[in-house]
Formats: C-alpha cells, structure tokens, sequence
C-alpha cells in the first residue's frame, strides 16, 4: 500500500469528497472508485468511510434546522433497504465483481433520485411561496427633488 499510486488515488479521492461535500454532489461518488483502481473495492469503501462520517456529521450540524420531512419519509426507508442489502451481501459478492455491483447501485440510485424529482419543477422548492422584488427607493423623492 505504500506505493505512489496508492497515494495519488488517496490525494484525488480526498478532493472528490471534499468537492462532493462542498458543493459539487455527483464527484462524492467518485472517491470510492478512484480508490479501487489500487485496491480491493471493500477496503477502498472502508477506508473513506471515516471521511464521509465526519464531514456529514459537520453537514448535519449546520443544516440541523432546516430539513424537510416529507424528504426524509421518501429517502430513509430506501437508504435502510440499501444498507441492509449491501451488508448482506458484503461477505458473499467476491471483491472482483464488488465494483460492478457498486456501479450497478450507483446508477440505480441515480436514476431513483431522477425518477422521484420528476415531480417537482426543476429548480424550484414547491413549498416557499414567490413573493413580487420589492422597488428599489426613488432617490429623487428622498431628496425633496
């Protein structure tokens, strides 16, 4: 594991969670599979696991207040089907076909979140309501001209 390739993967995979956490979410998919180009896909998986944890449990602090239920109702029960089928499969998928599993479920779940979004309007919150731009002040009857 000390090889250099292992640590520009480690160093490339790191900025993809950063990014992912950052701003730019489908990158944060990328790290685990950047790491399994130079290692077993499991361990890559477990080696970013405390990175992951860490900076969600920054994200969950400063969004602590806003969440939304209706959201949470939608996704918790598919994230813990998700991750009761993956722990129990872990010990029987071998680790040469665990990468195409992780990109079987990777593409299903992207397409899941494209299915569910369908819905709603792009790029609007169907629950804020739109309120009119208030008028910027005229100067001139400020000031008394």
């Amino acid at each position: 594991m000390e090889e250099i390739g292992f640590w520009v993967a480690a160093v490339i995979a790191a900025a993809l969670v950063g990014m992912g956490k950052g701003g730019v979410p489908i990158v944060g998919m990328l790290a685990v599979p950047v790491m399994a180009l130079v290692m077993n896909p499991v361990v890559a998986a477990g080696m970013l696991l405390p990175v992951y944890v860490v900076s969600d449990m920054f994200g969950l602090y400063a969004y602590r207040h806003a969440y939304d239920r209706r959201v949470l109702a939608i996704v918790v029960p598919g994230a813990i089907a998700g991750i009761g089928l993956g722990w129990a499969t872990a010990s029987v998928v071998p680790a040469e076909s665990s990468g195409a599993a992780g990109s079987v479920a990777a593409a299903g779940s992207t397409g899941s979140g494209a299915a569910g979004a369908a819905g709603a309007p792009a790029g609007r919150c169907p629950r804020r309501r739109r309120t009119r731009p208030r008028r910027a002040p005229d100067r001139a009857r400020r000031r008394g001209g």
